[in-house]
């Protein structure tokens, strides 16, 4: 099969942190569904965000999956469907970033009741500023980051560019829209997903339709080649956090000198 220049650019784009003496070890794979598919394989729990108020100074939310909570002084927005977001081009979703009011960074930790093995989530309008990390309870267990494969995909002719809904097809055609799949092997559970954004002016994280299931699932989706990583246990979830945001915060610094990104969110952003 030929592999995509959007699931290279994602196999380029995930970072697994390495911290604290190596015991047990915990895994984690990531796959990617076709193009233009917006919802999960699996059969879990989930949020749509469609029966949620639409808001943009969002602290604390409790959702089918769980506790979304922002840090001190940042907020997060729940924005009803447009060329950047909304799985169908109907409803809700979850963003942060420059839909935010006040405009917010993040981070924000989305906390399951249960350690859960599944978790998914369409990924819409994404670019470089997007941030993700995945948490089991004694530890980071990876961080991604979508630089790289923003990179690499911003070529013509990729299926994953532009909303693909109908509602707003040809809308938005620099940025990816993808479902991707993270799944714990070898018994390695999920316990929470923290969201970051690295600017708060011309980028919003958009994302829909997160589904979570507490049980091994068969891999489904495509797999980015060589993904199936290993992160050390135990290292405290406080100290892997801090630690994760250092580099998070590291990375933005350096996009910053170089620059904004100029992408389809900034008419949005100044609007």
């Amino acid at each position: 099969m030929k592999v995509s220049w959007f699931r290279l650019g994602l196999l380029a784009s995930v970072l697994f942190v390495i911290g604290a003496e190596t015991r047990a070890r915990a895994s984690l794979v990531l796959t990617v569904e076709n193009a233009g598919v917006q919802t999960s394989p699996v059969a879990g729990v989930n949020e749509t965000f469609d029966s949620i108020t639409v808001a943009r100074n969002y602290q604390t939310l409790a959702t089918a999956v769980g506790q979304l909570t922002s840090s001190a002084g940042q907020y997060f927005a729940i924005r009803p469907a447009d060329q950047f977001g909304g799985a169908g081009g109907t409803g809700n979703y979850f963003a942060l970033g420059a839909d935010s009011n006040p405009a917010s960074i993040g981070p924000v930790m989305l906390t399951f009741g249960t350690p859960q093995a599944y978790f998914g989530f369409w990924w819409s309008a994404a670019d470089s500023y997007n941030q993700l990390s995945l948490y089991s309870s004694t530890g980071l267990l990876g961080s991604f980051n979508a630089a790289a494969a923003l990179g690499v995909i911003g070529l013509p002719h990729s299926p994953y560019l532009g909303n693909p809904n109908t509602s707003f097809l040809g809308d938005n055609l620099s940025q990816p829209y993808a479902y991707l799949n993270f799944y714990g092997t070898s018994g390695t559970t999920i316990t929470s997903v923290v969201f970051f954004n690295g600017s708060s002016i011309v980028s919003s994280f958009e994302a829909d339709n997160f589904t979570i299931d507490a049980t091994q699932q068969p891999i489904h989706g495509t797999p980015i080649p060589g993904l199936t990583a290993a992160a050390p246990e135990p290292c405290t979830v406080g100290v892997a956090f801090v630690g994760a945001m250092g580099m998070i915060a590291y990375g933005w610094w350096r996009r910053r000198r170089g620059g904004l990104e100029t992408s389809g969110e900034v008419a949005q952003a100044v609007a």
